[in-house]
C-alpha cells in the first residue's frame, strides 16, 4: 500500500477516486473537512446522521455511497470520541479500523481528511502519521502459501493519502514509524513461515540478510562452536532434530562508543513437539510460533537500525527445534549450562528456559550489558494465568518493570508483573544437579523465571518478559501491537497489531485534571557542590515515574550534548529513553532536550538548565511543574536566577527555592 500525505482537501474536486474520510467528535459533531463533504455533497452526510444512530464515539462509522455531486466512491464519517481523550494509540487504531472496513469494501483508493479536533493534545502531523501507522500495521497479509480464492483474502487497498497542512513534518513524523512497522512486519513474516520452511538455519540466514544491509552486525554460531565453548543446554535441546541449532547475534552501535549496550534476548524454538515428553496433538498445532521472541527481537533490532537510533543495542537469539528422537535429550538426563551449572531435565516440554539460560550467560559475559530484556513464549501456564490480553514479566528490576509496564500502557501492549521469590527458587532444587527445569504441576510459571534468575543473576540486572501470549491465536484476533501474529494481519479485530516491539517513546501523556490550575508549581535548583549534568537525571526519572512527560531546554548546543550522554549512562543499571530535538519523532519521545521554545512533546513539566529561561512567564500556565537548575557558584547565573524569579512570582506561579546543602541535599529556603 503506497501512502503519502497531501495538502488538505479544500475542494470536492480534489478527492477524484475513492473514498473520502472525514470526522466527528463524540456528540456528532462534525468537524471542518467533514462539514465540507456534507456541504459538497448537497447535505448526504447530515440527512444520514438523521436515519442513524451515529455520535461520533471513537471507532463508530457511517457510509454515504456514491455520494452526489462527488467523484468520491463513498464518504466515510468516522468517530473520533472525546477530543481530549485522543491519543496517540487512539489514532492508530482508528487508522486500522477506517483501513479494515475499506478493504471489506474493496475500495482501492482513499483520502483520510482528518482535522485535529480543539483540545486534542496531539500535534497536527503527528495525528497523520499515527492514522498511517495504524492503516499501514493493518495492511499486513501472509498469502504467500494461497494458490486458490485469492480475492477472498486479498488487501484492495492500494493508495492511501493522508491529508494534513504540513505534509514535511508528518512525512518525517512517519518516517521513524513508518521503520517500527518494517520490523513489525519481518517479525510477523518469521511467525507466519511454516516449520518446513524456517528451520534454525533458514531463520538466520533470514535474519543476516534482512539486517546487514541495514549496518547491523550479524554472527552465527553454529552447533559446533557451541559445543565448543559449552552450550549444554541449547544444544541440547535442538540435539534431536534433523536440523541444526543456531545462535545469532545482533549488534547495532548507534550510540556512544564507550556507551554500554542494551541486550534483547529472545527464544526461537522453530518447532516444539515438546520433545520426548510429547505434546498431545492438539497442543502440537500452532508450534510454529514458538520462536515469536526470537522474531520480535529480531524485529526490534531491524527497526533500530532502520531508525538510525542513537542506542547501542544487542539482540541475541538461540534458534532450536524440539524433536523426539533417538539422539533427543531424555527426561533424567543431566545438561551442563554456559555457565557451569548443571540442570535435571525432568521434562523435555520445559525447553524454553534451558535455550535461554545459555543465551542470557553468553551476553551477559560477552556485553556486560547495562540491562537485559528477554522475549519469550515461555510456558502455557502465562496464558492460563493471565489471558491474551497481558504479557508476563519477571524480574530483579522494579525500575526496569515500571518502564515496561508504562510502555505497554502506552502502545497497546499490557503487561502484568508476575513474583519472582525465593519461594520458588526452592521448587527447582534438584536431588542430583544444581536445579531442575520445573517445578512441579502446581508450580510452572515463576519456577521457570527462578531458574533463569539463577543461572543468569551474576550482577547483570535483567527484566525478562516471560510471554506464552506473544504468538499467533486462536481466530486471528489482534491485541494492540502486541502479538506477532495474526497470520492476516486484519483478523477479527480492529487495533492494528504488532510484533512485541516497545518503541522509542512509548510513555504515556498524563492528563491534567478538569479543575483549573490557577498557579504552575515552579522550582528553583540552587547548586552548590554537584555539576548540572549530574542532578537532572534523578529529577527526571523522578517525572517519568509519576507518568509525566519531560522537556528540558539547554542554554547550547554543547550542554544539550553533555545532557543527552548523562542520561543513557547515568546509571549502570537504567537509563532515561529521550532524543534531542531534530531525531527521527523526537515529538513522540517521553524525555526531550532542545535548546528551542515550545512543547513539542507536551511535556508536563520543563527543565530549563544552567543560562535557559523562560522568555514568557504566562504562556507556561498549564504546565504541572517549571523547575529551574543553575550553579550557584557562577554570579552571573545566579543574578539570573534572581530576576527570574522575581518575574516567576509576578506571573502568578507558586514559587518555592531549594539549595543544596553541604551534605549534597536541598533544603527549602524561606
Amino acid at each position: 500500500m503506497q501512502i503519502s500525505f497531501v495538502a488538505p482537501v479544500t475542494a470536492s474536486g480534489e478527492v477524484s477516486a475513492g473514498a473520502w474520510v472525514v470526522g466527528a467528535v463524540e456528540g456528532g459533531v462534525l468537524l471542518p473537512a467533514a462539514a465540507r463533504a456534507d456541504k459538497a455533497s448537497g447535505g448526504a452526510i447530515g440527512r444520514a446522521l438523521k436515519f442513524s444512530k451515529f455520535s461520533g464515539k471513537a471507532g463508530q462509522m457511517l457510509e454515504v455511497l456514491a455520494p452526489a455531486g462527488l467523484k468520491a466512491s463513498r464518504l466515510l464519517l468516522a468517530g473520533l470520541g472525546k477530543a481530549e481523550a485522543l491519543d496517540e494509540k487512539g489514532l492508530e487504531t482508528l487508522g486500522a479500523q477506517i483501513l479494515g472496513r475499506l478493504n471489506t469494501a474493496g475500495e482501492t483508493a482513499a483520502t483520510f481528511d482528518l482535522d485535529l479536533p480543539k483540545g486534542c493534545k496531539v500535534k497536527k502531523p503527528e495525528l497523520a502519521a499515527h492514522l498511517a501507522f495504524g492503516a499501514a500495521l493493518k495492511s499486513y497479509a501472509f498469502d504467500k502459501y494461497r494458490t486458490r480464492n485469492l480475492d477472498e483474502f486479498k488487501r484492495s487497498m492500494k493508495t492511501l493519502r493522508l491529508a494534513t497542512p504540513d505534509g514535511a513534518a508528518a512525512k518525517k513524523a512517519y518516517a521513524g514509524l513508518a521503520a517500527v512497522a518494517d520490523g513489525i512486519f519481518l517479525a510477523r513474516d518469521l511467525v507466519n513461515e511454516p516449520p518446513n520452511v524456517l528451520y534454525p538455519q533458514e531463520f538466520a540466514r533470514r535474519a543476516k540478510a534482512a539486517l546487514t544491509r541495514l549496518g547491523v552486525k550479524v554472527e552465527i554460531l553454529g552447533e559446533a562452536e557451541m559445543k565448543r565453548q559449552g552450550f549444554g543446554a541449547l544444544v541440547g535441546v535442538g540435539q534431536g532434530s534433523d536440523r541444526e541449532s543456531q545462535l545469532v547475534v545482533m549488534q547495532w552501535n548507534g550510540g556512544k562508543k564507550s556507551g554500554k549496550p542494551v541486550a534483547l534476548v529472545g527464544k526461537g524454538v522453530c518447532f516444539d513437539s515438546g520433545g520426548l515428553s510429547l505434546k498431545p496433538g492438539n497442543a502440537m498445532m500452532g508450534m510454529k510460533g514458538d520462536m515469536a521472541g526470537a522474531a520480535a527481537v529480531t524485529g526490534a533490532m531491524l527497526a533500530l537500525a532502520a531508525r538510525k537510533a542513537r542506542v547501542n543495542a544487542v539482540g541475541v537469539i538461540g534458534l532450536v527445534e524440539n524433536m523426539p528422537s533417538g539422539g533427543a535429550t531424555r527426561p533424567d538426563d543431566v545438561l551442563t549450562t554456559l555457565s557451569g551449572q548443571t540442570v535435571e531435565v525432568l521434562n523435555t516440554d520445559a525447553e524454553g528456559r534451558l535455550v535461554l539460560a545459555d543465551a542470557l550467560t553468553y551476553t551477559q559475559r560477552r556485553f556486560s550489558p547495562r540491562l537485559v530484556i528477554d522475549l519469550a513464549t515461555l510456558t502455557g501456564a502465562i496464558v492460563a494465568t493471565l489471558g491474551f490480553e497481558h504479557a508476563g514479566v519477571f524480574s530483579n528490576d522494579e525500575d526496569l518493570v515500571r518502564r515496561i509496564q508504562a510502555a505497554g500502557h502506552y502502545t497497546g501492549e499490557r503487561v502484568w508483573q508476575l513474583p519472582l521469590d525465593p519461594f520458588y527458587d526452592r521448587m527447582i532444587k534438584s536431588k542430583i544437579a544444581d536445579m531442575k527445569n520445573i517445578g512441579g504441576a502446581q508450580f510452572r510459571a515463576s519456577p521457570g523465571g527462578a531458574g533463569l534468575g539463577r543461572v543468569f543473576g551474576q550482577g547483570t540486572p535483567p527484566g525478562p518478559l516471560g510471554r506464552r501470549g506473544g504468538g499467533p491465536r486462536g481466530g486471528g484476533r489482534e491485541t494492540g501491537r502486541a502479538p506477532p501474529g495474526p497470520a492476516s494481519g486484519g483478523g477479527g479485530g480492529d487495533r492494528p497489531g504488532g510484533a512485541g516491539l516497545v518503541r522509542a517513546g512509548a510513555f504515556p501523556r498524563k492528563r491534567e485534571s478538569n479543575f483549573v490550575r490557577r498557579m504552575t508549581e515552579t522550582l528553583f535548583y540552587h547548586l552548590e557542590r554537584r555539576a548540572l549534568e549530574d542532578v537532572l537525571p534523578g529529577l527526571v526519572e523522578k517525572s517519568l515515574q509519576r507518568g509525566w512527560r519531560a522537556l528540558i531546554r539547554a542554554d547550547s548546543a554543547d550542554r544539550a550534548d553533555a545532557l543527552d550522554t548523562r542520561l543513557w549512562t547515568y546509571d549502570e543499571a537504567s537509563f532515561l529513553p529521550h532524543a534531542q530535538q531534530g531525531d527521527g519523532e523526537a515529538a513522540g519521545q517521553p524525555v526531550l532536550i532542545t535548546l528551542e521554545e515550545g512543547n513539542p512533546n507536551s511535556a508536563n513539566i520543563v527543565f530549563y538548565v544552567g543560562g535557559a529561561l523562560p522568555a514568557d512567564w504566562p504562556a507556561l500556565a498549564d504546565l504541572s511543574r517549571i523547575v529551574l537548575l543553575f550553579d550557584g557558584r557562577d554570579g552571573a547565573a545566579l543574578d539570573a536566577a534572581r530576576a527570574a524569579w522575581k518575574e516567576a512570582r509576578a506571573a502568578g506561579h507558586d514559587v518555592t527555592y531549594w539549595k543544596e546543602s553541604p551534605s549534597g541535599k536541598f533544603e527549602k529556603q524561606n
